[in-house]
């Protein structure tokens, strides 16, 4: 089980549900789609020889007792010119010499058939059973794979708002698990009306915050094209709070110690020749972002 501050990699499962039923799907479809591709495989291959000497002899053999029948039938024929038999016996021997002829034909058939291999068409059917069985099985894994909710990148598990036992799913007004990858962090900042247009895009800055040792350098490397409705205050007497803010963003050159939602604050070093009147201007920010 997972644990808040935990640094997870990508692919590794952050929750799972029961999924026993799941797992014995995707067992299943594994085993049907080697069943198909045995029986395409056998298709192809075509009889042993072993089956097909099997056969042969067979053949040879009905044809042994068929020449034995016909010297029977001459003889009851030389018999019956002479009256020498019944006609029960006649009708039974000659019954018996149709039926070889026919158990002949079946064995001949029969060999004919196994030296010949499959049929296009068996193979093209056999070959659609195995796609079937394929598809049955990628529908069981995408089943089985939806029980597990799985990292989409590295990063570092910010919330966890289920235990294990509790009940969960797609249709819960909460997620179940909160995490980003913390390697770098961002800072969103908001410029007022009259520094929206001073402060360049690549401006260096520094950001304080309470509780930190020393300063941390950043750049500014997004600007929003739109002004906004003020969202933050810096709670400072002076502070306008009927103006407009643009939101910016910050890359941090370092990342240590350091909280997702601090709020700080954003010094931004204005280049001289944008501003002779200052060089540096202190703009209100809120919310350390990664």
């Amino acid at each position: 089980m997972i644990r808040e501050g935990q640094w997870v990699s990508k692919g590794d499962i952050l929750i799972e549900i029961a999924n026993e039923q799941y797992r014995h799907q995707v067992d299943l479809a594994k085993a049907e789609l080697a069943v198909a591709e045995a029986k395409l495989q056998r298709l192809k291959n075509g009889a042993r020889e072993l089956e097909r000497d099997e056969v042969h002899y067979l053949h040879q053999a009905k044809i042994s007792e068929l020449q034995r029948a016909k010297k029977t039938w001459d003889a009851v024929n030389r018999l019956s010119e002479k009256k020498a038999i019944t006609q029960t016996e006649i009708d039974r021997h000659y019954y018996q010499l149709l039926s070889l002829q026919a158990e002949v034909a079946a064995a001949k058939s029969r060999l004919e058939l196994i030296n010949a291999g499959a049929r296009v068409e068996d193979i093209a059917i056999a070959q659609a059973n195995v796609a079937i069985a394929k598809s049955r099985l990628e529908v069981a894994r995408v089943q089985f794979n939806r029980t597990q909710l799985r990292a989409p990148s590295d990063g570092k598990i910010l919330d966890l708002t289920i235990e294990e036992g509790e009940s969960t799913g797609p249709d819960s007004v909460r997620a179940a698990v909160v995490m980003a990858d913390t390697s770098s962090y961002f800072v969103a900042a908001y410029l007022d009306e009259y520094d929206a247009l001073r402060v360049p895009l690549g401006c260096l800055a520094r950001v304080t915050a309470d509780g930190l040792t020393s300063d941390i350098e950043a750049t500014l490397i997004s600007m929003s094209p739109v002004m906004g409705r003020k969202k933050f205050s810096t709670y400072q007497p002076n502070e306008l709070h009927d103006v407009r803010t643009r939101k910016v963003r910050l890359q941090l050159n370092q990342a240590e110690n350091l909280i997702t939602g601090l709020p700080v604050d954003v010094y931004f070093e204005i280049p001289a020749e944008r501003s002779s009147e200052q060089q540096r201007h202190e703009v209100a920010s809120k919310n350390l972002h990664h």
